[in-house]
């Protein structure tokens, strides 16, 4: 059975900064952050935001764009880095806002739970809820993968500069229009590494931005060359010896802290 990605839609707060003031104030070369990192504008959040609300007014997006009820959604999950309860679930609190729409008890039936993983736990909700239609359980009914995050850093530190908000829903179901998942391959690579953390209690993260990006370098690399020994193996594409694997690619989705680190990563 086909899985995959048929919609998207994304919040962004209306309340931005421009990257331009900003290094002014802090005496940095407007050059560097926008063509240097790619960053022309930081989104803020209003004073009655979090990541709860960003979420909830992405995935009301996308709902009424392909007017869907909440009978119509089997599954909503969060994934995110900015929660801010340690126990009670993101979703849950994203599902209390659309409730306040569409009705109380409205999304009682919708399974789902908030994934924390750093930047990649919107990868693996995919992955998640990709299976779960794949195995037949959604009985034509939608999942929601909604990705929703603030970053925020210490003043003057190096992170300072790839502050923002945003959140992005994805309507996942058997039928995609717009990303179909490979069933047979996916590669990943994972190392425990102290580069960009945050422990209980800090508001903000613990980066090292120099070190975080060579990771994220040698990362890509490994996840790579994972996929190319992986579709190799598989006899999903014969690579040629003057080819690589590239050549078979015709989009890349990058995760991207500021907008460059995608194209350093592949030059």
């Amino acid at each position: 059975m086909a899985a995959g990605i048929d919609d998207i839609s994304i919040y962004i707060p209306q309340l931005y900064l421009d990257a331009s003031d900003f290094a002014h104030a802090r005496g940095l070369d407007p050059e560097k952050l926008e063509r240097g990192l790619g960053i022309g504008q930081m989104a803020i959040v209003d004073t009655n935001q979090d990541p709860a609300c960003l979420a909830s007014n992405a995935c009301l997006k996308v709902m009424q764009k392909n007017k869907l009820t909440p009978d119509q959604i089997g599954r909503l999950y969060v994934a995110t880095e900015s929660s801010f309860d340690e126990s009670k679930a993101m979703n849950s609190y994203v599902i209390g806002m659309l409730e306040q729409v569409y009705g109380d008890g409205t999304f009682g039936h919708c399974g789902g739970i908030e994934c924390k993983f750093a930047c990649v736990s919107g990868s693996y909700a995919l992955y998640d809820n990709t299976n779960w239609i794949r195995a037949g359980e959604a009985e034509d009914k939608y999942a929601l993968v909604v990705v929703s995050d603030i970053a925020k850093y210490d003043m003057g530190s190096s992170g300072e500069v790839t502050q923002g908000a945003g959140a992005v829903a994805m309507l996942l179901n058997d039928k995609p229009r717009l990303l179909t998942f490979d069933p047979k391959v996916t590669s990943t690579s994972i190392k425990n590494e102290y580069d960009f953390y945050r422990p209980f209690g800090k508001e903000t993260p613990i980066v090292h931005g120099q070190y975080s990006n060579l990771l994220y370098l040698i990362q890509v690399k490994n996840a790579l060359t994972d996929y190319k020994n992986k579709v190799k193996r598989t006899g999903l594409i014969t690579i040629k010896d003057d080819e690589t694997i590239l050549d078979y690619i015709d989009y890349l989705n990058m995760h991207l802290p500021y907008s460059n680190m995608g194209k350093k990563a592949l030059a």
